[in-house]
């Protein structure tokens, strides 16, 4: 197996070419597939949007912490926690897959700054409700289901839970 920790921290994964990118992201994922088969027609949807993916997050490498190294560092978590938690019995592979795709994706389009607002006059949305609009418009003419699509879209929103939490925090603060 890819040993992707030496790379995070010795170089960044922005220098390593997208068909390393891919079979990074196909080692992680060949223990969901190998287990009772695969959902081929999933993961051939997720790997038709990988390489304007790939660019997206090449673009944030400016970007300190929102860049395709932290992307790789989510999914590997992610890839982690559903491998050593047997989560099949819980979570279908398919979901998994989606699972792992909406790590990848969770920050696409990121600005940098905890709040959009911030930085992007008159934002209306956050973060990570922009990289949904990102993961729909990748995906609106694909294979995915629209129930894929939910799953992602809920997969990625619910990072920013938390956020959301500390923003209404900040804003009463400030008021005072």
């Amino acid at each position: 197996m890819l040993d992707t920790t030496q790379h995070t921290k010795e170089t960044s994964l922005d220098s390593l070419e997208n068909s390393t990118l891919r079979r990074i992201i196909k080692e992680r994922t060949s223990t969901i597939l190998s287990k009772n088969g695969g959902d081929q027609e999933v993961q051939n949807a997720l790997n038709a949007k990988r390489e304007a993916l790939f660019s997206r997050l090449r673009e944030l490498q400016e970007n300190p912490f929102h860049n395709i190294d932290h992307a790789f560092a989510v999914h590997g978590r992610m890839a982690t926690l559903l491998q050593n938690l047997k989560y099949e019995e819980i979570i279908p592979k398919r979901k998994q897959l989606l699972l792992l795709e909406s790590a990848l994706r969770h920050d696409d389009g990121h600005v940098g700054n905890r709040y959009r607002q911030d930085v992007v006059e008159d934002a209306e949305m956050s973060n990570e409700e922009l990289a949904v609009l990102i993961m729909e418009s990748d995906f609106r003419d694909s294979k995915l289901t629209f129930q894929d699509k939910l799953f992602m879209k809920n997969a990625i929103l619910a990072t920013t839970s938390w956020q959301r939490m500390l923003q209404q925090s900040d804003t009463r603060h400030r008021s005072y």
